[in-house]
């Protein structure tokens, strides 16, 4: 997580590769993922792994527990791109 605090993780990082090959199902991996590459440059691929992994396991929200905010972001984002 240093990485993606530091401003030095990018969308194309072998780090973040790896992270997302390794933790397929890892919400947070996927948002670090969409985070990096910004709303221009995320894909679709991208938002499906993303949603796939919100369902497995969702993100927590604001109130410190999970919710489906970011979920919902996703599905936003996601009809934008179609």
């Amino acid at each position: 997580m240093g990485l993606g605090t530091k401003g030095k993780l990018t969308a194309d990082s072998p780090e973040l590769k790896a992270a997302l090959e390794k933790f397929p199902d890892n919400s947070l991996v996927h948002q670090m993922a969409i985070q990096c590459a910004g709303v221009e440059k995320v894909t679709k691929e991208m938002l499906v792994a993303a949603i796939k992994a919100e369902y497995h396991k969702l993100s927590i929200g604001m109130g410190g527990y999970p919710d489906s905010y970011i979920l919902k972001a996703y599905f936003a984002l996601l009809k934008q791109k179609l």
